[in-house]
Formats: structure tokens, sequence, C-alpha cells
């Protein structure tokens, strides 16, 4: 994603079960060049993969926003993580999903869903 002043920034969360519960953090956040490839890409985090001593084996799942970068079937960063971790699975982002679908929604059907999305985040803060 690109931030506020139009810098790239790759951002990595991890879910995982720890003491019968299950975890969402960030694991790292780094900056790109804006136009970058999916090799690009899954170099850095492969580099911090293997930087930090972590396992691929342990990668059960990849969640992106579905950019040609990101799921391209031979280059993209889903296809290289696939090739290290076979079982990992793929999904699209259920949050970039909600803002594609907001993007052509009903302005007064807007404005509810970002109140409801104020609150919600309101209550987990707390």
């Amino acid at each position: 994603s690109t931030d506020i002043v139009n810098l790239a920034n790759l951002l990595l969360f991890v879910r995982y079960e720890l003491n019968n519960e299950v975890h969402d953090d960030i694991l790292f956040c780094q900056p790109i060049p804006i136009h970058t490839t999916g090799e690009a890409i899954f170099k850095v985090i492969d580099d911090f993969i293997k930087n930090n001593y972590l396992d691929w084996s342990r990668c059960v799942g990849i969640s992106t926003d579905g950019t040609r970068a990101m799921i391209g079937s031979k280059k993209g960063v889903v296809a290289r993580i696939q090739a290290v971790v076979l079982e990992a699975k793929t999904t699209h982002s259920c949050i970039h999903r909600e803002a594609l679908t907001t993007q052509n929604m009903q302005a007064d059907l807007k404005q509810i869903l970002d109140e409801a999305v104020k609150i919600i985040s309101f209550v987990k803060g707390r």
C-alpha cells in the first residue's frame, strides 16, 4: 500500500495460534519501490523470514489484495510462496473486498457502514 506521502510500504500481517488462542500481529512494515514485481516483493519477505530464523513450512495461508504482482500465476508473490510451501492456501483479502464494494455503495448506506466501522474500532480499542 502507499502512505500519505505516496511511498509504497509492504505491510505483512501474521495470524497464529498460541496457547489455544488466535493472535493477529504485524510481522513487519518495510518501504518498497512503488512499481515493483512479485519477485522483488517475495525477496523482501523471504529475506525477512530467513534473517529472523522463521520457518516457511509454518505458513499455511496467504491473503492478498489481488494485484498482479501478488497473484501472478508464475512470478507473483503467491506463486513464489507456494513454490516454497506447497500446502499454503490463498484467499483474496476480505478487507480489500469490503473497500471495493463500498466504492459503488449508495451514500446513505456508506455513511451507516462508516459509522459502524468507527464504533467497532472504538470498542475493539478498549
